[in-house]
């Protein structure tokens, strides 16, 4: 006998919209499925509740992110590796893969088709890309039982911002990345802009909840934030032009924090010469 409380996509719906979507929002969805717990029809049943909520006239984007190490990439077959949830996304009917090789996003709503292909020429995580083209229609930024190290409009704070280390890339990425796009034509990005690492991003969060910009609460069994994309852009961006160190991390096997705090460190001395 299963012991486990059936989470259903009333329940969900409702839960979404005492949080504070509503109909017409567009959403960008950022998830631990575990954590919301056992939901009737899996995590088509999530995808299921968010669309009621949101409505036709509404949009969901979902991270679909896939790392270039080793494999050759095609985004009509790739798997992104973020999990169940955005894997199930990827498949969902109507869902479109925007163009890029690494950083796609899966879009799904009136106008979806546009926003992905936007994305083959704005780089990775950068204006005009489909997180950027959210915060500018208005649009929410959803993290359900994860915290915003996984908020991945975040990085485009640092391209607004012009934090000095903004062209730091990982390895994998040091040389640049291509795959084929879900439409059959080869797409690629080189290593500028890149997005670094997130692991101070969390103190974004903790500094809208200062000001009361955000709305907390429940998703099924899974502590749950909702915010409008638009403003976590502007305090990440406060933040960083502050201090462009402030969310880099300081652990030992980081490799492209300590590039960027000494990029940051030399331009700083380099001022206080010139002083």
């Amino acid at each position: 006998m299963n012991s486990k409380k059936t989470i259903t996509k009333e329940m969900l719906a409702a839960d979404l919209s005492a949080l504070g979507l509503r109909s017409g929002d567009w959403v960008a969805v950022h998830s631990s499925l575990r954590s919301i717990g056992w939901v009737e029809g899996g995590p088509p049943g999530v995808i299921e509740a968010l669309r009621s909520v949101v409505g036709p006239s509404g949009g969901i984007m979902m991270p679909l992110f896939v790392k270039p190490g080793g494999i050759r990439i095609d985004l009509a077959l790739t798997p992104t590796y973020l999990g169940l949830l955005p894997e199930t996304f990827r498949k969902y009917p109507g869902v479109v893969r925007s163009a890029h090789p690494t950083h796609s996003v899966g879009i799904l709503g009136p106008g979806g088709r546009e926003i992905a292909e936007a994305h083959r020429h704005a780089g990775y995580l950068n204006p005009g890309s489909p997180y950027d083209q959210l915060a500018r229609l208005g649009g929410k930024v959803l993290h359900i039982g994860c915290n915003w190290n996984s908020s991945s409009i975040l990085h485009l704070a640092e391209v607004l911002a012009e934090v000095p280390y903004v062209h730091v890339a990982y390895p994998e990425w040091s040389r640049g990345v291509s795959g084929r796009h879900t439409d059959g034509s080869i797409i690629s990005d080189v290593p500028r802009y890149v997005p670094g690492d997130s692991a101070g991003f969390y103190l974004i969060q903790e500094e809208m909840e200062r000001r009361g910009m955000l709305r907390a609460g429940k998703v099924g069994e899974a502590d749950s934030v909702l915010a409008l994309a638009a403003r976590m852009l502007e305090v990440g961006t406060e933040l960083l032009r502050a201090d462009p160190g402030r969310f880099l991390c300081h652990a030992a096997d980081c490799v492209v924090c300590p590039v960027g705090r000494g990029i940051i460190n030399k331009l700083e001395r380099s001022r206080g010469e010139k002083a």
